[in-house]
């Protein structure tokens, strides 16, 4: 089974530091990705791959503008490394299945835009 965009992935990511060859690069390095049901956001799990440096960047600098300083999921997830940013991005992501507790089995980022 292949998966596809899930309509209305808000994405709330989780920030980390690479520091590869040499230098130290902020990017994120997994996210976490919540989806739309009526007025809630519910949590659908990570999404750690998919992402260049260069798009990793670009990302980057989309999602500071947007912090915030707790999720806006509806039932939190505990993720205390995480930097949460207010649900104003949908993501494009690609997905083998959904388990049953309702997270994204074999997910990779493909894209993200703006509300």
């Amino acid at each position: 089974m292949t998966g596809s965009e899930l309509p209305g992935v808000a994405v709330p990511f989780a920030l980390g530091l690479d520091a590869s060859e040499g230098e130290q690069r902020t990017r994120p390095v997994e996210g976490e990705a919540g989806k739309r049901e009526g007025k809630d956001l519910v949590y659908m799990g990570k999404v750690g791959t998919g992402w260049s440096r260069t798009v990793s960047s670009q990302i980057r600098k989309q999602l500071d503008t947007v912090v915030s300083p707790k999720s806006k999921l509806t039932k939190p997830v505990r993720k205390p490394e995480a930097t949460w940013v207010e649900p104003m991005f949908f993501a494009d992501v690609e997905y083998r299945d959904i388990t049953s507790e309702g997270l994204l089995r074999q997910s990779s980022f493909k894209g993200l835009k703006r509300k």
